[in-house]
């Protein structure tokens, strides 16, 4: 985690948090006369923007170990700048012009875009997050002192929307997986107000604080939110939101002059230490084992036969009516005999939320759970310390899925006799480390492990 802030000297001042300690404050040469901005597009990548003396946008980055310069991108700045990255190689730069509406300036396929003009009439910095590749979501302080929003749908531009509140200073936005927004400003009240996203808008609440300056923000991970502010004293204070609820402030000193800026970065591999290796030692227990093993970094211990047990096992066999195969639901407990066949259908084995409430049930914090869970996200969980259980194909092969009926009536996807699960500990810029409850512990490449990982539609369940 990386906060950077504009100091007293027009510098820009970072500070990094390693997972155990904040590293103390680092200068950037400036001057600069606004608050930085700061995203990061993938593994030992961060890009900095700032509004230097001469008002356009500037931009440094550093790249897995070494800065480079400072280069100038234009514009005529009448607020500190605003990004977001939506995947690998993509940024999304937002400002307010010196015509008050929204600026948009984009790097894409290894070359900036020019400059867009986006309308509405802003009083304040613009804030930007992205949920997902090709949406971008931009809030900005309207006339009004409300809260107003514009989004991307990837393939058009949306109207601007009210979203209500009265704000003190500028917004900040963030986004920690698909579909869900976190907005934070400063209220008329100097306290630090919250609103989010998932699937709807919900009302505004207060986290208190007493800011005096608008916040920002940072996410590096599903429901990890980091939030900093300019205190009365001056200096930069956190608080922090995780799996127990919202943390309390705490100080991180220096002397700000502007909104502080935020982002999540990580080191380009990992091998997750305290996950041991275990074989399936039935024919087809491989989820059990995967959560066998993922559950043994949180300290929890279990044997395949108690999950077996607590999954709860259908040990009817599979049967074709016609042209459309009969089976039990995965999706609910475990299909068929743990010592049986996919090729003769006498047995399979279950999916993400019967292992998700298992995990649960033992004491596990479960981060993430479902399909469409994309590659980036397990490799983002993996760098981060989290163990993943991956559904993928048994040959690292993609295959187009099927689907059969349940008993219960309910359609389930399927592609055999290919299923199997893997628990995921470790990750470089090409290549995926699985301990694989058949094989052994394996090193896949990145390709190979994708197309066996999208043939179950991105299903995964994802530990602390």
């Amino acid at each position: 985690m990386q906060a950077l802030v504009r100091g007293t000297d027009g510098n820009f001042w970072e500070e990094g948090w390693d997972g155990n300690a904040w590293n103390g404050w680092h200068s950037f040469a400036g001057p600069f006369i606004s608050a930085p901005a700061i995203a990061s597009w993938g593994p030992g990548r961060l890009d900095i923007f700032g509004e230097g003396t001469d008002r356009q946008l500037w931009h440094a980055w550093w790249d897995i170990g070494r800065w480079g310069g400072w280069e100038p991108l234009g514009g005529v700045l009448a607020s500190a700048p605003a990004v977001a990255a939506w995947g690998t190689q993509r940024l999304d730069v937002l400002v307010r012009g010196s015509d008050d509406q929204t600026w948009h300036k984009w790097w894409g396929q290894g070359a900036w875009g020019g400059w867009e003009p986006l309308g509405g009439v802003m009083t304040s910095a613009p804030a930007a997050a992205s949920w997902g590749a090709g949406r971008l979501d931009v809030f900005v302080r309207g006339s009004d002192s409300g809260l107003w929003h514009r989004g991307w749908s990837g393939t058009a531009w949306g109207g601007w929307e009210p979203l209500g509140g009265y704000l003190v200073g500028d917004p900040g936005a963030a986004s920690w997986g698909d579909g869900r927004i976190d907005i934070f400003v400063q209220g008329s009240d100097q306290t630090t107000w919250h609103k989010s996203w998932a699937g709807a808008w919900n009302g505004w609440e207060t986290i208190g604080g007493v800011l005096t300056s608008g916040p920002g923000v940072a996410t590096w991970g599903s429901g990890q939110l980091d939030v900093f502010v300019r205190g009365s004293d001056g200096a930069e204070w956190h608080k922090r939101w995780g799996s127990r609820g919202w943390s309390g402030w705490q100080s991180l000193g220096g002397v700000l002059s502007s909104v502080p800026g935020a982002s999540s970065w990580m080191a380009a591999s990992n091998v997750i230490a305290a996950v041991p290796y275990q074989q399936q030692i039935y024919e087809l227990s491989c989820e059990e084992a995967a959560l066998q093993m993922a559950l043994a970094h949180q300290s929890l211990s279990s044997s395949q036969g108690r999950i077996l047990g607590d999954l709860g096992v259908d040990g009817r066999h599979g049967y074709y009516s016609g042209s459309v195969l009969r089976w039990g639901n995965p999706y609910v407990n475990f299909v068929g005999d743990p010592n049986g066949s996919e090729v003769a259908l006498t047995g399979y084995g279950t999916y993400h939320s019967p292992i998700a409430r298992v995990a649960s049930a033992y004491g596990a914090n479960v981060l993430r759970q479902g399909q469409g869970i994309g590659a980036s996200d397990i490799y983002r969980a993996v760098l981060q310390n989290h163990p993943v259980i991956a559904w993928v194909s048994f040959d690292w092969r993609y295959h187009p899925p099927g689907a059969w009926l349940s008993f219960d009536g309910a359609w389930v996807q399927y592609q055999g006799p290919i299923e199997h699960a893997v628990t995921v500990v470790g990750v470089n810029d090409s290549s995926v480390y699985v301990f694989n409850p058949w094989f052994g512990p394996q090193w896949i490449s990145k390709g190979s492990f994708e197309a066996a990982y999208a043939t179950y539609s991105s299903m995964a369940v994802v530990l602390q």
